[in-house]
Parts: C-alpha cells; sequence; structure tokens
C-alpha cells in the first residue's frame, strides 16, 4: 500500500469545529454509541446548539449523558431513539424524542438500502496502522455500517482507542474529517447484583451445558450468571455486548469457544462495554473479533450455533407467554431469541424479576399495563423459558392453560391467588384448578442417569404443569400395576384427580417423576412415579411408587425411592410407611435395598413396611444432604428449613 493516505490523512486532521462545520441545520447525524462514543465530538456539537436547528440525532445505548435531550435543545436537536435508554427515556415520554421500533441488524438493512439516509456519521477510532487502516475498536455494532452509508464521517482518533480483530477496519479514504483526541474511554459501571437477581442466574444456569454458545446482555443476571458457570466446559459466546464477567470466564478456560458451530475458537461480539483492563485484554485479541450488528445480530448466523443459549431481559411476561419491555424500547435480544429458537438444541430465556422493586406490582400479569408506555419485545412463540426468582417456567410446546400454571407457580406469592383468579375468570384454566402451596420448587433434587438398558433419565419433582403428562402414564398402567399402587380397580383419572398428583408442596406432600429425556434432551414420557404424604398426627408419611411394566427392574423405582427418602429427611419426617400387596416382591425388594433400617408385618394380604429416617445412612452425618442416587444436576441446595407440619 504506497503512503499516499498519510498526507491525506494530514490534509483531513482539524480541529472539531471545523470538522463540524459539515452539519447543517436539518441534518440527520449518527453518533456511535456505547463506550466508544466520540466525547469531544459530541461536546462540541451541542456547543454549537445555537448555530443550528432541526437536527435528528441518532444512536443507540449510551454510556453517560445525553445533554442534547434537555428541553432547552429542544428546537435544535431532535433524538431519534432506535433504543431507549435511561438517558433518553423522559424525552421520548414528554414527547421531545422519537422511537423507531427495529432491530439492530433490520438498521443496518435500513441504511443499506438508504431508507435511512445519513448525512453525517460521528465516530471514535483508533489512530490509522501502517496500511491506512483505523479500527472502531470497541464500538462496531452499526457504527460501522453507519460510517460506510454516511455522506460524511468525521472520526475521533483516539490512541485510547484499542486496535481489535474481525471486521472493525475503515480506510482513511473512507472518513472525511478526522479530530485527534486523547479522552479516555467511557467505562461501564459494573452492574450491582442483589438477591433476586442473583436467584435467576442461579436458575438460568441450569439451562447452561457444557459446549453451549451464550448470548447474555449488560445486566445484572449476567454479573451473577459467572459464578454459577465455572464449573461449565466448553461454552462459546456469541453476542452483541461482551463485558467483563464473560471475559472473566475466558480467563478462566470456561469459556473456550471449542465446541461452536461456526466461528469456532472465537468470541463474536459488536461492543465491549467494561473497565480499562477490560479493553486492554481485547486489545489484538485474535481469539476475540468484533463484527457489525448485521452479522452478529442476524437471527439466521444466530440459530446455525447448536445448543445457542440466549438470555434476555423483560418488563412484563403475560399469562399466555407474550413479553414486553418497561419502557426501554426493544432489546435488541430478540433477534438472539429468534435464532436461538430456531437454533438445533437452542434455548431462548427471557428472565424477570417477580415483581417490582417495592413489590407493588406483580410482573407477571393478565394484560400488560399501558402506563409504563410497554412494547412488545418478540413473538411469544421465540420464547422456551421465563425465569423469574422463584424457578423457571418452560413454555415451549405448552398449551395456554399449561403456559398460565407455569408462570403462576414462578410469580411472586404475594400475587398468585389474584393471578389464578383471573386466569379462572378468562377460561385459562379449569374453573376448579387447584393453586400450588407458596413453597419454592426444589430444583437441587433434580438428578439425571440412564437406566440399566442405557435410557437417559431426569429425575425430578412435579409440577403443576404435569398434569397431562401424569395422566398419560396411569392411563397406560396395566392392570397388575394399578392393583399394586393403588389396592384396586382405575376407572378413571379425570383432571379433578390428577392435579393432587402435581400440586404439591414439596414439603409435606412430594411427588417425584422420572421421566425418559429424548435424543436432544428434551423430557418425553414418564416412566414412574414417586410419592409421599405426611401425616402430622403419627409423624410419619406414607410412601407409594410405581414403574413402568416395560421399565421395571432398571433402577428407576430405586432411584426414586431414595430422592424421596432424602427429601423426607431433609424436611425432619422421621418415619415413613407403605402398605405391599403380598404379590408385589419387586416393590419389597426395592424398600429392602433402601440404606435406613426397615420393619415389617404381614397383615390381610400385605406388608406393612415401615422405614425408620432417624438412623442416619452409614457414613453421612446427620443433618447433611445425602448423595444422589444419579448425578445431580443443580448446584448444592440452598440452607434447609425445618418440618413444618
Amino acid at each position: 500500500m504506497p503512503d499516499d493516505w498519510r498526507s491525506l490523512y494530514e490534509a483531513r486532521t482539524m480541529d472539531s469545529r471545523q470538522a463540524l462545520s459539515a452539519i447543517r441545520s436539518g441534518s440527520r447525524v449518527f453518533m456511535a454509541g456505547g463506550c466508544g462514543r466520540p466525547q469531544l465530538l459530541i461536546d462540541e456539537l451541542v456547543h454549537l446548539g445555537s448555530k443550528i436547528a432541526d437536527i435528528e440525532l441518532i444512536h443507540l445505548m449510551t454510556i453517560g449523558l445525553a445533554p442534547y435531550t434537555s428541553s432547552k435543545y429542544e428546537n435544535r436537536f431532535r433524538h431519534n431513539a432506535f433504543f431507549v435508554g435511561s438517558d433518553v427515556a423522559g424525552a421520548v415520554r414528554e414527547g421531545r424524542a422519537d422511537f423507531t421500533p427495529t432491530n439492530k441488524y433490520q438498521i443496518c438493512r435500513l441504511l443499506r438500502d438508504r431508507r435511512l439516509l445519513l448525512d453525517v456519521s460521528l465516530i471514535q477510532v483508533s489512530p490509522p496502522d501502517d496500511g491506512g487502516y483505523v479500527s472502531m475498536g470497541i464500538t462496531v455494532g452499526i457504527s460501522k455500517t453507519a460510517a460506510e452509508c454516511a455522506d460524511c464521517v468525521i472520526a475521533e482518533v483516539n490512541p485510547n482507542m484499542p486496535r481489535t480483530c474481525g471486521d472493525t477496519r475503515l480506510h482513511v479514504e473512507q472518513i472525511d474529517a478526522f479530530v485527534l483526541s486523547t479522552n479516555l474511554l467511557l467505562e461501564a459501571p459494573a452492574r450491582e447484583v442483589d438477591r433476586v437477581s442473583d436467584e435467576i442466574a442461579r436458575h438460568c444456569s441450569r439451562l447452561i451445558g457444557d459446549g453451549a454458545t451464550i448470548h447474555v446482555g449488560y445486566t445484572p443476571v449476567t454479573y451473577a450468571l459467572s459464578k454459577y458457570l465455572r464449573r461449565r466446559n466448553d461454552l462459546g459466546v456469541h453476542t452483541d455486548i461482551l463485558t467483563p464477567p464473560l471475559i472473566e470466564l475466558a480467563k478462566q478456560g470456561v469459556i473456550t469457544n471449542a465446541c461452536k458451530t461456526i466461528n469456532a475458537g472465537k468470541i463474536i461480539t459488536s461492543l465491549c462495554f467494561g473497565s480499562r483492563e477490560t479493553y486492554e485484554y481485547v486489545a489484538d485479541n485474535c481469539e476475540i473479533e468484533f463484527h457489525p450488528a448485521e452479522y452478529v445480530n442476524d437471527p439466521f448466523i444466530v440459530a446455525r450455533h447448536d445448543r445457542m443459549v440466549a438470555i434476555n431481559e423483560v418488563g412484563q411476561v403475560d399469562l399466555t407467554g407474550s413479553v414486553c419491555m418497561r419502557y426501554v424500547g426493544p432489546r435488541f435480544g430478540s433477534s438472539f431469541m429468534i435464532g436461538a429458537s430456531h437454533a438445533r438444541e437452542g434455548r431462548s430465556i427471557v428472565t424477570l424479576p417477580s415483581a417490582t422493586p417495592d413489590e407493588a406490582e406483580s410482573n407477571i400479569v393478565m394484560d400488560f399495563d399501558q402506563k409504563y408506555g410497554i412494547a412488545m419485545a418478540t413473538n411469544r412463540d421465540d420464547i422456551h423459558y421465563v425465569i423469574t426468582e422463584y424457578g423457571i417456567a418452560e413454555l415451549v410446546g405448552r398449551t395456554i392453560r399449561e403456559r398460565a400454571l407455569a408462570l403462576i407457580h414462578v410469580a411472586h406469592p404475594k400475587f398468585r391467588d389474584e393471578l389464578m383468579y383471573a386466569a379462572r375468570a378468562r377460561n385459562y384454566v379449569h374453573a376448579d384448578q387447584m393453586l400450588q402451596e407458596h413453597i419454592a420448587y426444589p430444583d437441587y433434587v433434580e438428578s439425571r442417569s440412564t437406566t440399566a438398558d442405557g435410557t437417559p433419565i431426569l429425575v425430578r419433582p412435579a409440577r403443576p404443569t404435569d398434569e397431562r403428562k401424569v395422566q398419560s402414564f396411569l392411563y397406560g398402567m396395566d392392570e397388575a400395576s394399578i392393583r399394586y399402587r393403588f389396592h384396586g380397580k382405575l376407572e378413571s383419572l379425570h383432571h379433578d384427580r390428577v392435579q393432587s398428583f402435581v400440586n404439591v408442596d414439596y414439603e409435606g406432600t412430594v411427588t417425584i417423576l422420572g421421566i425418559r429425556l429424548g435424543d436432544r434432551g428434551g423430557e418425553e414420557e414418564v416412566l414412574a412415579i414417586g410419592q409421599y404424604l405426611y401425616d402430622s398426627l403419627t409423624d410419619q408419611a406414607e410412601v407409594a411408587f410405581t414403574t413402568a411394566s416395560s421399565f421395571r427392574c432398571q433402577g428407576i423405582a430405586t432411584c426414586l425411592l431414595k430422592t424421596l427418602i432424602s427429601m423426607a429427611q431433609d424436611r425432619g419426617i422421621r418415619r415413613v410407611f407403605a402398605m405391599v400387596l403380598r404379590e408385589n416382591q419387586a416393590m419389597l425388594r426395592v424398600f429392602r435395598r433402601a440404606s435406613v433400617p426397615m420393619e415389617s408385618t404381614f397383615e390381610d394380604g400385605c406388608h406393612h413396611v415401615t422405614l425408620d429416617l432417624s438412623a442416619t445412612v452409614p457414613g453421612t452425618p446427620r443433618g447433611r444432604r445425602r448423595t444422589a442416587p444419579f448425578e445431580t444436576t443443580a448446584d448444592p441446595p440452598p440452607p434447609r428449613r425445618g418440618h413444618s407440619h
């Protein structure tokens, strides 16, 4: 490359006022956002406000102040927001700024197709290299596309802007004016993690397995999530905003990108939010590539990642699973949600606190509250999971009734009664639908393994949405199994009876399911059911379980019994008993294999079996959680509560 660019660069270098003289009244001006916003140019533009009028300003999320949205500049600047952040929300709400709902990759398309014409683009770049190329560093996003499409490009050249790998370069010839700056780059503060965010992050981590590729935003949940992913292996990253928690996981060897189906070995992003140390880490790091949003946010690109997990924060969710933002416009994660929902073994997840900070209003609602200016974030059929601090609501493939039940189950307990009342009134659920006790779902009990014949099995507590699965299992039992389980015939299992199997409080009443897993890890059919029911008068619980006839002698019943014993012991239950028909010798063998003392008497054709849970399992200190019969899928349980029945 000849050195002609040097003289061109020198000729086009000028002070900020001279460079901004290209902006005339009525111009449409794009300003790069994020931590790479050109501060010197923006400050000078505001100072020139008295000499120009009706300037339309466009940018995405910014870090810092947005003085041009002040009411004193109302006739000078009109902000057009593609993202309504906290810095411009007031101006939009008061009608002093506009809002254009769209996605990042679609903004790039509007620019490419010249449906959105830009007169001037203000960007911040690194100094040119020996070939005459500057780097857009940590702020590529839509800024590079805007620079390539604007009639005039003004660049703030700053040696503090790191050169980054990927599609980040512009040649000096593509830029009309250069303004030199030595301002420190803006730094994004770490997001404060509270108890709610931490619990949400813990639940999210359960849906992220080894080898998954993740998208997360600049949210408290992201900062909390990193500590729950430290034991994962070979995670990948394809996200629009790279933040310090992800970089820490990369440094720890958790994020290797080795299993990514495209861009293997590379973190792919378009923006970076963080501190000076963060920017030093991404500088010239060939394992991190920055690309424009038209690539990073393209849902068709996202969908090419196997095991893609997209996590986004929303404002409200209604009982059908529609999600909306609370006056911030659509988060650009919506394209990631669409992509993840179409990816092979992908998972699209939305998170939100169950209620407002003062707990005055529920964030899970029957109908969206328009007083917040709520904007639809994405289609409900693109959402697989909704997570609050109270647990995970699985929506994919669910009916409206099942969605409503799942969402009420993770709503704030303060609002569950009124949500159930509203759901009954609108016929979302049965008129006699029971409301589950306000007890947190014990995810720490979940475990996975395979049966003796190699069938993948998930053992977990039942949820209200399991009603149909349980009903199908019970109707599929053979006559002998029905007699062993119910000591008689089973005429029918209507909703009013089956719901008692799944609406349990996980304390005095517990139902455990053994579920066959599909080839891609999804739940298929129930293969076994175990239950206990506590009687406070006798201080003991009756236990019962049954297994599908084609899966007997595979170890499932033993696993269910051990899980029930562990849960009962953790809740302070000292004895469990069962009545086993004489001919049901297989069930007696299961009880004899239990790791607690057993007593048995025989009367009227039944074995009366009693297990003494007050005795410790050999080698296990009293009060400690027993080893799970299968490998656990969750993090260690929270502190135990004493039995309250």
